[in-house]
């Protein structure tokens, strides 16, 4: 059972083109955990940014919080479609929140719940494909698809959120959920920000506004 409820907030960013061209500036590579490239963590490469967003998204959930300490993974994520990804899966941690950042709104994610709790089946195929997927022919790929139905047959959908633009999510890191996959949009790239927040410790209470930042 989740501690936080789904939480949906448009607008996050006062100017989130800005945001865009800051994620056009940074390397990207393969982390071997989910699909697609991932930047550097933002705590090491913009602390500013870093802050801004998860006081922000923490401000959501605890409105109006002053000092807060918490620990986050905080990265731009960038990815084509791929019909073998969108499993249903859960995170490690305490909370998991996206920004959408797809000008037309496309690439969301849905929330499920799953059919019978007693089955844990491990997702191996999930793992090693994202690890070796440029190793992979077309034939093994399709066995890693019906792998991927197979899993998802297991859960069924709950709550659907499109990808609009600038758009926040955030929903605990326990729940299960998917990304949307739309193979007719296999020519679009999906950019999305989202932080991994492993530990929240609200200290007080108080009045004062988000950090005074251009974003």
């Amino acid at each position: 059972m989740s501690l936080f409820h789904n939480i949906c907030v448009d607008n996050f960013f006062k100017d989130p083109s800005k945001i865009v061209e800051i994620s056009k500036s940074l390397d990207y590579s393969d982390d071997h955990k989910g699909y697609g490239l991932r930047s550097t963590d933002l705590s090491k490469i913009n602390i500013n940014l870093f802050n801004y967003i998860n006081w922000k998204i923490i401000n959501t959930i605890y409105p109006g919080c002053g000092h807060v300490d918490y620990y986050a993974t905080t990265t731009f994520q960038k990815s084509n479609i791929d019909k073998c990804d969108g499993w249903v899966h859960r995170d490690e941690g305490f909370l998991t929140a996206i920004i959408y950042l797809n000008p037309k709104g496309t690439f969301g994610t849905s929330i499920y719940e799953k059919i019978n709790e007693y089955d844990s089946t491990p997702q191996f195929e999930k793992s090693h494909y994202f690890k070796n997927i440029t190793n992979y022919t077309d034939e093994q790929k399709e066995e890693v698809y019906r792998s991927k139905i197979n899993n998802n047959n297991k859960f069924y959908k709950t709550i659907n959120y499109s990808g609009k633009f600038n758009r926040l999510i955030c929903f605990g890191a326990g729940v299960p959920h998917a990304a949307n996959v739309d193979c007719n949009l296999e020519n679009h790239e999906r950019l999305i920000i989202i932080s991994f927040i492993e530990y929240i410790k609200i200290n007080k209470f108080s009045n004062v506004g988000y950090l005074n930042l251009d974003f």
